[in-house]
């Protein structure tokens, strides 16, 4: 079938909101056949909400090639935060989603919490604590308030990297100055995180914090099973900054993202 017909049927896919049609279409399309940006950028889209993840990544990445910078996709229409979010969905997506994350930044997207959120259980699970420390950071930054879960995540990953312990202990800061309560075990092994890479006063923070709360948080306050419950607060970024000043001397640091 000529491209011709094929850009055709990807225009008819994207009319009728066809994921499946729209899939079909675009992989069909030979990769030099030049696309204009707005109907890349829509079938990034469409596919990326669809689970079509592979081929939404295909498409902002074709668009990126033709595109006179990140600005340019914005202005095609590009959801870089569905792209985010669609690329984490795959273990063996996550050099996308890199890209997808970086080409977010130099856009001035602002992220949005779910895909950021995904993006940091997507690094944690390959063990990239730095890069998902950083993309928290992000999300303080841009006064968004990841859940209790996220943030038990990052508290727990000074268990297996107790280097990680400064920016877990401000982690657990920001947590607590919200009004959140992380469980009693990840308190335990940061404590220990802190007398092995912190101070004594770190060490002691932990464990005081579940000896001063007198009265029970609310449920989502306390149920780090729930995802979608973010902090009571945005936390500040200074308290954050204030804990993680040290860093220049660390043996890693945070990456650029």
């Amino acid at each position: 079938m000529a491209d011709d017909d094929l850009v055709a049927r990807l225009r008819r896919g994207l009319e009728a909101k066809d994921p499946s049609a729209t899939a079909q279409a675009f992989v069909s399309i030979d990769p030099v056949t030049p696309l204009p940006l707005p109907l890349l950028a829509a079938t990034s889209n469409l596919l990326s909400l669809h689970r079509h993840n592979t081929a939404a990544y295909s498409a902002f990445e074709r668009g990126l090639a033709l595109a006179d910078g990140p600005a340019a996709l914005v202005k095609a229409g590009l959801n870089f935060n569905a792209l985010l979010y669609a690329c984490c969905r795959e273990p063996s997506m996550l050099p996308s989603a890199r890209t997808a994350w970086r080409v977010l930044g130099e856009a001035g997207v602002a992220p949005e919490l779910p895909p950021l959120e995904k993006y940091i259980g997507s690094l944690l699970e390959s063990q990239s604590y730095d890069d998902a420390f950083g993309v928290f950071l992000t999300a303080i930054d841009a006064s968004l308030s990841p859940s209790l879960k996220t943030s038990a995540a990052l508290v727990g990953c000074c268990a297996a990297e107790p280097r990680l312990a400064q920016m877990s202990f401000a982690v657990f800061s920001t947590v607590k100055a919200a009004g959140g309560q992380l469980p009693p075990e990840l308190a335990r092994g940061l404590a220990r995180a802190c007398l092995r890479e912190g101070t004594l006063e770190q060490a002691e923070a932990p464990p005081r914090h579940f000896r001063d709360t007198s009265e029970t948080p609310p449920r989502h306050l306390r149920d780090t099973s729930d995802c979608s419950a973010p902090l009571a607060a945005s936390p500040q970024p200074t308290l954050l900054m204030s804990h993680l000043g040290h860093l220049s001397s660390q043996p890693r640091h945070l990456l650029s993202l």
